[in-house]
């Protein structure tokens, strides 16, 4: 005797392995997808394990000082401008840097185990006469210890808007 369903019609092996079967399928997709999306992880590389400056500025290693967030706040093409940033030093020694920019130059004193903020109105002043590029173009700024040599940074020039609008010559 065959199995009657609700409706009074028999049964059939084939019917009744329906639900089963789309399971499988549902089952299935699922796994296809977890193991494309995840995927996608493995081709991509992990920018967090890359050191990047999260900020408007660049930074460098001058030794045992660590220049960060560097740019210049200009309008720009043959306007005068500053350079922002920080001098951070990890040595415990005072260390005497030479910024240049633009064909200016200012020399700056870091203490030991100190932080110098450029630009700021609590930090040193580190003015250009004549920036050449234009706002949104990018500057060399070089930075110059006795002991380590020089390292050059290509810098955002900023226009003295938001953040930067105290920020002038």
């Amino acid at each position: 005797m065959t199995p009657q369903s609700r409706h009074g019609v028999p049964r059939t092996a084939a019917a009744s392995s329906r639900p089963v079967l789309r399971g499988l399928a549902w089952t299935g997709a699922l796994a296809v997808s977890a193991t494309l999306l995840g995927g996608c992880s493995f081709w991509s590389r992990d920018v967090v394990l890359e050191p990047y400056a999260p900020a408007d500025g660049l930074q460098a290693e001058l030794g045992d000082v660590l220049v960060r967030n560097v740019l210049v706040v200009s309008e720009g093409s043959g306007e005068p401008g500053v350079v922002s940033g920080a001098l951070v030093s990890r040595s415990e020694e005072d260390t005497v840097v030479l910024v240049e920019a633009g064909g200016s130059d200012a020399v700056v004193e870091v203490g030991a185990g100190e932080t110098v903020f450029l630009g700021t109105e609590d930090g040193e002043q580190v003015e250009i006469e004549t920036v050449e590029e234009a706002a949104g173009a990018a500057t060399p700024v070089t930075f110059t210890s006795e002991t380590v040599g020089a390292v050059t940074i290509v810098v955002p020039v900023q226009l003295p808007e938001g953040a930067y609008a105290e920020i002038t010559p």
